[in-house]
Protein backbone atom coordinates (compact mmCIF):
# COMPACT_ATOMS: atom_id res chain seq x y z
CA UNK A 1 0.00 0.00 0.00
CA UNK A 2 0.97 3.33 -0.28
CA UNK A 3 1.76 5.66 2.51
CA UNK A 4 1.15 9.62 2.27
CA UNK A 5 2.02 10.54 5.34
CA UNK A 6 6.12 10.84 4.80
CA UNK A 7 4.90 12.65 1.61
CA UNK A 8 2.67 14.99 3.62
CA UNK A 9 5.23 15.80 5.93
CA UNK A 10 7.58 16.47 3.31
CA UNK A 11 5.50 18.81 1.41
CA UNK A 12 4.16 20.44 5.11
CA UNK A 13 8.19 21.14 5.82
CA UNK A 14 8.93 22.36 2.72
CA UNK A 15 5.96 24.60 3.02
CA UNK A 16 7.58 25.90 6.01
CA UNK A 17 10.93 26.18 4.58
CA UNK A 18 9.57 28.57 1.60
CA UNK A 19 7.11 30.09 3.92
CA UNK A 20 9.62 31.24 6.54
CA UNK A 21 11.23 33.81 3.71
CA UNK A 22 7.70 35.07 2.76
CA UNK A 23 6.08 35.57 6.24
CA UNK A 24 6.82 38.80 8.48
CA UNK A 25 8.94 38.18 11.41
CA UNK A 26 6.58 36.25 14.08
CA UNK A 27 4.16 35.42 11.55
CA UNK A 28 5.44 32.28 9.79
CA UNK A 29 2.28 30.24 9.58
CA UNK A 30 1.00 32.56 7.34
CA UNK A 31 3.79 32.32 4.95
CA UNK A 32 3.89 28.25 5.57
CA UNK A 33 0.29 28.65 4.85
CA UNK A 34 0.51 30.59 1.28
CA UNK A 35 3.78 28.47 -0.07
CA UNK A 36 1.82 25.45 0.62
CA UNK A 37 -1.12 26.42 -1.58
CA UNK A 38 0.95 27.98 -4.39
CA UNK A 39 3.01 23.94 -4.24
CA UNK A 40 -0.09 22.29 -4.17
CA UNK A 41 -1.90 24.54 -6.62
CA UNK A 42 0.90 24.49 -9.49
CA UNK A 43 1.26 20.98 -8.93
CA UNK A 44 -1.55 20.15 -9.75
CA UNK A 45 -2.09 22.98 -12.36
CA UNK A 46 1.30 21.36 -14.10
CA UNK A 47 -0.31 17.88 -14.19
CA UNK A 48 -3.66 18.69 -15.00
CA UNK A 49 -1.78 20.96 -18.20
CA UNK A 50 0.94 17.97 -19.10
CA UNK A 51 -2.24 14.93 -19.00
CA UNK A 52 -4.07 17.52 -21.52
CA UNK A 53 -0.95 18.56 -23.47
CA UNK A 54 -0.13 14.74 -23.84
CA UNK A 55 -3.80 13.63 -24.57
CA UNK A 56 -3.99 15.80 -27.41
CA UNK A 57 -0.50 15.14 -28.32
CA UNK A 58 -1.11 11.28 -28.72
CA UNK A 59 -4.54 11.79 -29.88
CA UNK A 60 -3.23 13.83 -33.34
CA UNK A 61 -0.14 11.67 -33.67
CA UNK A 62 -2.31 8.52 -33.86
CA UNK A 63 -4.87 10.09 -36.43
CA UNK A 64 -1.37 10.97 -38.46
CA UNK A 65 -0.43 7.22 -37.86
CA UNK A 66 -3.77 5.69 -39.02
CA UNK A 67 -4.15 7.74 -41.98
CA UNK A 68 -0.43 7.38 -43.02
CA UNK A 69 -0.84 3.54 -42.94
CA UNK A 70 -3.93 3.86 -44.66
CA UNK A 71 -2.56 5.76 -47.97
CA UNK A 72 0.45 2.91 -47.49
CA UNK A 73 -1.65 0.02 -47.74
CA UNK A 74 -3.78 1.60 -50.80
CA UNK A 75 -0.44 2.37 -52.75
CA UNK A 76 0.95 -1.00 -52.16
CA UNK A 77 -2.03 -3.47 -52.33
CA UNK A 78 -3.27 -3.05 -55.49
CA UNK A 79 -3.75 -5.91 -57.74
CA UNK A 80 -0.65 -7.14 -59.64
CA UNK A 81 1.98 -5.31 -57.21
CA UNK A 82 5.10 -7.59 -55.73
CA UNK A 83 3.50 -6.53 -52.00
CA UNK A 84 0.05 -8.10 -53.16
CA UNK A 85 1.99 -11.00 -55.11
CA UNK A 86 3.58 -11.29 -51.49
CA UNK A 87 0.74 -10.55 -49.16
CA UNK A 88 -1.37 -13.41 -51.24
CA UNK A 89 1.23 -15.75 -51.51
CA UNK A 90 2.03 -15.71 -47.77
CA UNK A 91 -2.23 -16.10 -47.15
Amino acid sequence: MVHLEPLARGIGELAIFIGSGLGTAGESSVGAAVSGGVLIFYFAAGFLWGYLWCSLRIFREMQQLVKNWREFQSRNLKPGTRTQQMVTKTE
